[in-house]
């Protein structure tokens, strides 16, 4: 009975020799790859972001102000739509920011546009 599975035994043999030799490397990569120094600086970075994020609910700096401030948000938010309707009426009438001349400049009066831009963006 040994000697009909001998041929059988000695594979597993080989085989479990590769297996431990394969797991010794991985053994000495892990040891290598300093993975406690690598939780260590995971753990403080976590931490600082919790403490940004304190920072951010308790209303400091300008991300936090923005945040809880709804003043602050209000304004932005009515300064992006003015800006908005600037650049609109800048791109719709482009003579009025941009003048080019060779001769020197010309007094031209204001000419107020037939629609307003800001209803064009209500449109929209």
């Amino acid at each position: 009975m040994l000697a009909e599975n001998k041929s059988k035994l000695n594979n597993t043999a080989s085989s479990l020799e590769k297996t431990t030799a394969n797991f010794a490397k991985i053994s000495d990569t892990l040891a290598a790859a300093n993975i406690s120094g690598t939780i260590k600086n995971l753990e403080e970075t976590m931490a600082k972001m919790d403490q940004m994020l304190g920072d951010v609910q308790e209303g400091k700096g300008t991300i936090g102000k923005l945040f809880t401030d709804e003043t602050m948000y209000n304004n932005f938010n009515k300064t992006s739509k003015e800006l908005e309707l600037l650049l609109q009426d800048l791109r719709l009438y482009p003579n009025r920011y941009i003048n080019v001349s060779l001769f020197g400049k010309k007094n031209r009066p204001y000419v107020a546009p037939e629609t307003d831009p800001a209803d064009e963006l209500k449109k929209q």
